[in-house]
């Protein structure tokens, strides 16, 4: 409501049941009559409308929380963000999805493409581990980006085409090819 407008008490219908109230227009022209049933009307559908847009707000914020979560207990632990690696290296970590297939995803800073590697084994225990080859002969001294990538599709392993619908992928840890 505008500063210019107000609420003036015009009185009570002729029955006797609805007070009548005046919401004054700029400049004093004129006027709009309300009863206070109307007014309740309005304000409830108001009320209604905010509620179901804070109900909405509230799953979308509740998602991003999940997602969250879960990225945050989906990991690689071993090896550590920047260490060095053999060609061929073992990585593990946590997961919060054991009954789904997870796999070791490679990608070189040199190139555009990811490389999956053989099934990883997963536990009851919310681990995971599984191995990886890093690069070729030529790659020594290049760092690599590495992800677990957890999915209910069967993964060849070679290079990654088309990323599941439902892939999951851990925090990222970077590591150079010894």
């Amino acid at each position: 409501m505008a500063a210019w407008q107000r609420w003036t008490y015009v009185g009570i219908s002729t029955d006797m049941t609805k007070f009548k109230w005046r919401l004054s227009p700029p400049f004093g022209v004129g006027g709009w009559t309300y009863d206070v049933n109307t007014i309740s009307l309005v304000v409830s559908i108001i009320s209604l409308m905010l509620t179901v847009v804070l109900a909405i707000f509230g799953v979308l914020v509740k998602s991003e929380v999940q997602q969250l979560r879960t990225a945050r207990l989906f990991t690689i632990t071993s090896p550590a963000n920047g260490s060095t690696v053999e060609p061929a290296e073992f990585f593990s970590g946590t997961t919060p999805f054991p009954d789904l297939k997870h796999y070791v995803v490679v990608h070189p800073n040199t190139g555009s493409e990811d490389w999956v590697q053989k099934r990883a084994s997963v536990y009851r225990t919310g681990t995971w581990t599984g191995p990886a080859i890093i690069g070729d002969s030529s790659s020594a001294g290049v760092i690599f980006t590495v992800r677990c990538l957890a999915t209910k599709k069967e993964l060849p392993p070679g290079r990654l085409v088309d990323i599941p619908e439902d892939a999951q992928f851990s925090s990222a840890v970077s590591v150079r090819r010894r």
